[in-house]
């Protein structure tokens, strides 16, 4: 049997970034390191929910989460975060995304933001998080480098 070991790493720019090991049936989350975006990931969850209607209806859901941290010296408004998923051997299956929404002032550290969909990735082993886009209360946007381009699903064998 398979079993994960946690792993810590000690980013140059003072981050510490940990993956959680997968559990049976469960999903390893890590947060992308990006010293230069304008807000800071602080957590990044995920997880499979087997859902029954109790009228013979059930499939599964998978529930993501992220919190963060406005560390730019401007009010953010919205914030879009990409969950890319990925298999135990590190294939992408797939991108999604998340946004939160309100006025998150300079310093303000936001938890809570939660996301649930039903599609089914086959082979889900890891979510990995980071920061694509920052919309400020100035109408400025911060982009994802464009050296960081979205990743395309990788063709199943």
């Amino acid at each position: 049997m398979f079993k994960a070991a946690t792993t810590t790493v000690l980013l140059s720019a003072g981050l510490l970034c940990s993956v959680a090991p997968a559990r049976a049936g469960g999903i390893a989350e890590s947060i992308q390191p990006q010293p230069d975006a304008p807000v800071q990931i602080s957590g990044c969850t995920a997880g499979i929910q087997f859902v029954s209607n109790g009228w013979g209806t059930s499939f599964s859901r998978l529930n993501t989460g992220v919190d963060f941290k406005n560390t730019s010296a401007k009010v953010s408004v919205a914030v879009l975060f990409r969950l890319q998923l990925s298999n135990a051997f590190g294939d992408v299956l797939g991108n999604i995304f998340g946004q939160a929404t309100g006025q998150f002032a300079t310093g303000a550290v936001i938890s809570g933001n939660r996301w649930s969909n039903t599609d089914t990735w086959p082979g889900l082993a890891v979510v990995q998080c980071s920061v694509s886009r920052v919309l400020f209360f100035d109408g400025s946007v911060w982009p994802e480098p464009q050296g960081q381009a979205s990743p395309t699903p990788s063709p199943s064998p």
